[in-house]
């Protein structure tokens, strides 16, 4: 019976104990004296500085709700801020070293000149090689032309030029290849061809009509067949009649003229024949002057 006691007596008192324990660390984890939760000791320090260093050595005695409160931290690091000047924070002024602007831009020169270099010394190459292969006797008409047209550069910039649609830059252009001594019949015609279609697109007459007459003069001294035109004597009237019916429809003294000259020709003389040359010379110009209109829509 006394053994039932002694056991009985041990077990109460180990409960008790163990409640004990539990007592006393609820109470010790809710006290507000411990450093986790007191106000006045929750004051952080940059890392490896210790609470006395960032005191000056000393504990303050300024209230927690006065202290200028410290920056965010992440783990033992400081996270930037607008201020901070790290590189998480956006502040102008920051800790690493900055590219100064004038010499990127003394670099970035530099580099553009060497390029500007190696662009014209490929480009002289090219072209002469170009100028050499062009001088082979066995080489194809054809071939050579094509070779000869791309060692002119007016041809390239006005070609440029009217991809922008821009033709009064684009007939420069093909002046200047006209001019160029690289430059051969078929060239030139082919140069007046542009700066006709640039005249049309700009409704020039004038220098459409001269650039027609130069076409007309190739064609009748020069040999144009690997473009498929043949020599003819015909070329400069054909022009000629075109000038003076373009010129007519804005010259009514050009147009009576016209009228005049093909009634002397005609066997009836009378009003009515007069009439009918004059509805058919206004068709005709109707048709020369489409030539400007159907340009202008490409």
């Amino acid at each position: 019976m006394k053994e039932k006691d002694t056991v009985l007596i041990a077990i109460i008192g180990g409960i008790l104990l163990l409640a004990g324990f539990l007592l006393v660390f609820f109470v010790f984890r809710t006290s507000p004296s411990h450093p986790s939760s007191s106000p006045a000791s929750s004051k952080e320090t940059a890392p490896g500085i210790t609470g006395s260093q960032a005191n000056g050595g000393q504990t303050s005695n300024q209230p927690a709700s006065t202290r200028t409160p410290q920056e965010p931290r992440l783990g033992t690091k400081t996270v930037g801020t607008p201020y901070s000047g790290s590189s998480f924070g956006s502040g102008s002024t920051g800790s690493g070293p900055r590219a100064n602007d004038s010499e990127v831009a003394a670099k970035m020169a530099a580099l553009e000149a060497v390029a500007s270099q190696h662009r014209e010394k490929v480009l002289t190459d090219s072209i002469a090689w170009a100028e050499k292969f062009i001088q082979d006797p066995n080489l194809a008409t054809a071939t050579r032309e094509v070779y000869r047209q791309r060692l002119i550069p007016g041809l390239r910039n006005g070609h440029r030029a009217l991809q922008g649609r821009d033709f009064a830059g684009a007939m420069r252009e093909f002046e200047k290849a006209l001019e160029d001594p690289h430059g051969s019949p078929v060239s030139k015609f082919v140069c007046y061809k542009y700066i006709k279609y640039c005249a049309a697109q700009q409704r020039d007459t004038e220098k459409f009509l001269q650039c027609a007459k130069e076409q007309a003069m190739l064609m009748e001294t020069q040999d144009l067949s690997m473009l498929g035109i043949d020599k003819t004597g015909d070329a400069m009237i054909v022009v000629e009649d075109l000038a003076k019916l373009l010129r007519a429809s804005k010259n009514a003294q050009a147009f009576q003229t016209l009228v005049d000259n093909r009634m002397k020709n005609s066997l009836d003389r009378s009003p009515e024949a007069r009439d009918k040359i004059t509805a058919s010379l206004k068709k005709q110009i109707a048709e020369r002057e489409r030539i400007f209109d159907e340009v202008q829509k490409m």
